[in-house]
């Protein structure tokens, strides 16, 4: 009570073909899951690779401060967001020849840190320098993985599964950047042209390199790879990406 449950693995499988229904059953909507929790999607068959989905919200750490008009914990949390960057998300990004530093922070998207950056960002949109520049809203991020060898009760396997996630989309977005450096400046990525400059000039590359994963039922486009294990690599190969041609 008071939580949500997954599904049986049952009511994930496709509908049968014919789409007929038991007799005065009327058709269920397709289900969700809250922000941030996955649903395990098998092939088709119940066969092979698995896919584990999981949304990300991207945000790059400007150059501008937290304004006062923010209330003081809403504060806080985006003071630590700040501060506290993983190794992994503080890199450096090719613009237009150079080597720039690039702090991002990365979370699942509806988590309370992606909905306080969010919330400040419409807040603040206007706001030069801006101390977030959005990368991403929603990064459709898909893990293929074994699930003979993995098991998604355990928390410790999800959380795994979302740190990968969350490594490729800085590698992702890093890509996506250099990509587009021609309409992106320095001072662009470091808030001075606002918070959502930069997303306008890279969302559609993200769209373009996003894919159905073949095999699956499930019908929506991801950017998806191949999960690693404890031990080694995944046996699944990550289905080839090539990047997207900038729109005319």
């Amino acid at each position: 009570p008071g939580g949500w449950c997954p599904p049986p693995p049952s009511s994930l499988a496709a509908p049968a073909a014919s789409g007929h229904h038991p007799p005065g059953a009327a058709a269920q909507p397709p289900l969700k899951a809250p922000p941030g929790v996955p649903m395990s999607l098998t092939t088709e068959g119940g066969a092979g690779a698995a896919i584990f989905p999981v949304s990300l919200f991207v945000t790059a750490i400007a150059d501008g401060a937290i304004s006062k008009d923010c209330q003081q914990k809403a504060k806080e949390r985006l003071a630590l967001i700040i501060s506290k960057i993983p190794k992994e998300q503080n890199t450096t990004v090719e613009l237009s020849g150079s080597t720039l530093d690039l702090k991002m922070r990365v979370f699942v998207s509806g988590s309370e840190d992606a909905k306080a950056v969010s919330e400040y960002i419409q807040s603040h949109s206007n706001q030069s320098p801006a101390p977030f520049v959005m990368l991403a809203r929603d990064l459709p991020m898909a893990l293929l993985y074994d699930p003979s060898s993995l098991d998604l009760m355990d928390a410790s396997v999800a959380d795994r599964l979302r740190k990968q996630a969350k490594t490729r989309a800085v590698k992702l977005i890093r890509e996506v950047i250099s990509e587009a450096s021609p309409d992106i400046r320095e001072g662009t990525l470091r808030g001075h042209a606002g918070a959502l400059a930069i997303e306008r000039v890279i969302a559609p590359l993200i769209a373009g390199r996003a894919r159905r994963v073949e095999g699956h039922a499930d019908t929506r486009k991801y950017l998806a790879f191949a999960a690693r294990s404890k031990t080694g690599p995944s046996p699944y190969t990550s289905p080839s990406l090539p990047p997207a041609q900038p729109p005319p």
